[in-house]
């Protein structure tokens, strides 16, 4: 558990009670304002337009588990949680000693395909964030990704194997920027799932930037492998927390709810959370006893 020491790692009791409950598969209750997304259309580009709807609201019915909250994308607040990570990743580039970029073009991986008419359209390549490194590893590119892992592309495959969706987001990252249109660079997919697990190259990636920071930084290259383990956990926070405010966003804004008092609408939630936790509890417990 993050502790709570800056705007980076702190919660509003709001977004901790909705993270708790997705986290222990509470369901999320939309607090009495109807069964529909709320979410209003912003302007951005990259958002859907709401179907058949004159006033710009998504309309479309919302679940007990948040599942279309998480993935609508009307509103913009789906883009907002990506950009929020792809900032953190910038961040986390420059504090390894990376130069890093964000939004860049990249003409390599710039393809022409067909569109849903039929006709054909140049897609220019821009990514999220770019890496120029050291001689041996001089361009990097990451390209950040969130899946739900609930999503019917990724359910029975997740349900079989820990990571699948993030797996699957991130092989589809690589098709579209295959290796071999970019000699010299590479790319990373900074693929996550929306409950918080990361793919394995994110976990590779975010290693070896802590091994190039411990190579220049004398107080973690002091500190030895507990300092390596404390720069990795300080980086996995900022991230985790990035993401499940993002999420948190998504299901408040989905529902219009405002505060705490439009979830603890007659649902025993929170009894719930107290037995799951004092199970949780005793389950450790009896494992250290083992």
């Amino acid at each position: 558990m993050a502790e709570p020491t800056g705007p980076g790692t702190r919660f509003s009791d709001t977004e901790y009670r909705v993270c708790s409950r997705m986290r222990l598969r509470v369901p999320l209750g939309s607090g009495g304002t109807g069964p529909r997304c709320r979410n209003q259309r912003s302007g951005d580009p990259a958002e859907e337009a709401p179907p058949g709807s004159e006033s710009g609201e998504c309309s479309k019915p919302l679940d007990a588990d948040g599942f279309h909250a998480l993935t609508c994308r009307v509103g913009g607040l789906v883009i907002r949680r990506h950009h929020s990570l792809r900032d953190a990743f910038a961040w986390i580039g420059r504090a390894a000693g990376y130069v890093s970029s964000t939004e860049v073009l990249e003409p390599s991986w710039t393809r022409a395909r067909t569109n849903a008419r039929g006709e054909w359209v140049v897609e220019q390549a821009r990514l999220d964030c770019r890496f120029l490194g050291p001689p041996d590893d001089p361009l990097v590119y990451g390209d950040v990704v969130v899946t739900h892992p609930e999503g019917s592309a990724w359910l029975h495959a997740a349900a079989d194997v820990d990571g699948a969706a993030a797996a699957g987001a991130a092989d589809g990252k690589h098709r579209r920027y295959p290796a071999w249109a970019l000699p010299g660079g590479r790319l990373v997919a900074f693929a996550a799932e929306t409950f918080g697990r990361w793919g394995s190259e994110t976990l590779d990636w975010l290693r070896g930037a802590v091994d190039a920071v411990a190579e220049v930084d004398p107080q973690v290259a002091a500190a030895g492998h507990w300092g390596k383990v404390a720069l990795l956990n300080a980086w996995h926070t900022r991230l985790s927390v990035a993401l499940q405010k993002g999420n948190a966003a998504c299901l408040l804004q989905a529902g219009k709810v405002r505060s705490g008092a439009d979830l603890a609408g007659g649902t025993g939630w929170e009894e719930d959370i107290e037995d799951l936790l004092r199970d949780a509890a005793a389950a450790a417990g009896a494992r250290g006893l083992e």
